[in-house]
């Protein structure tokens, strides 16, 4: 008997720790898991920002162009005024 109750306390020990690893595994899988959406949305929302300017910096440019034309109106000032209202 005494050889039952040496295997058996062996396997509940093997049982208990495996138990233990398991949820160690699964925090650490938890806390990844956290990390890299955390991660994912910093990444998301740095790139809507460069998105935005980007369309900036675009649109700046656009409203920068003067073609030869423009510098013969007289109203020039004017119209780039009146464009960054």
């Amino acid at each position: 008997m005494v050889t039952g109750d040496l295997y058996r306390s062996a396997v509940h020990h093997s049982v208990v720790s495996l138990q233990h690893a398991i949820q160690h595994v699964t925090r650490l899988s938890s806390t990844r898991t956290t990390k890299l959406r955390d991660t994912l949305s910093a990444i998301l929302e740095f790139e809507s920002g460069m998105q935005s300017l980007n369309q900036w910096l675009r649109d700046t440019e656009r409203s920068l162009i003067v073609t030869p034309s423009d510098w013969k109106k007289s109203s020039i000032a004017s119209r780039y005024a009146m464009d960054s209202l």
